[in-house]
């Protein structure tokens, strides 16, 4: 975890996912009364990820400390650092999608 830069990776992923919003989203979202929806929206979006990361990080630090050799620590760090992105990139896409079609 440490050495594979496991905070910087939830940081990074976060603000990638927040740029994604920012860009792909925040555009989209239509609002006909109130002119800070999709603001607020946005806000909401990066705050409902804010948790699952930190629930991402205390359990790399747990398997870290746990028995795992390298081999198992590695391989369980990559599969979740390839779920982090895939979210990361994944829900502003499907949100994108979501306002536009609906």
């Amino acid at each position: 975890y440490r050495k594979s830069g496991g905070h910087a990776g939830c940081v990074i992923g976060a603000w990638v996912y927040h740029r994604a919003l920012l860009f792909l989203t925040h555009p989209v979202v239509k609002s006909d009364g109130w002119p800070m929806f999709p603001v607020v929206m946005l806000g909401v979006f990066v705050a409902m990820v804010i948790p699952a990361c930190r629930n991402l990080e205390r359990r790399w630090q747990a398997l870290e400390k746990g028995e795992l050799n390298d081999a198992g620590l590695h391989t369980r760090f990559a599969t979740d650092r390839v779920k982090l992105w895939l979210a990361a990139l994944g829900i502003p896409v499907i949100l994108y999608v979501i306002f536009t079609v609906f």
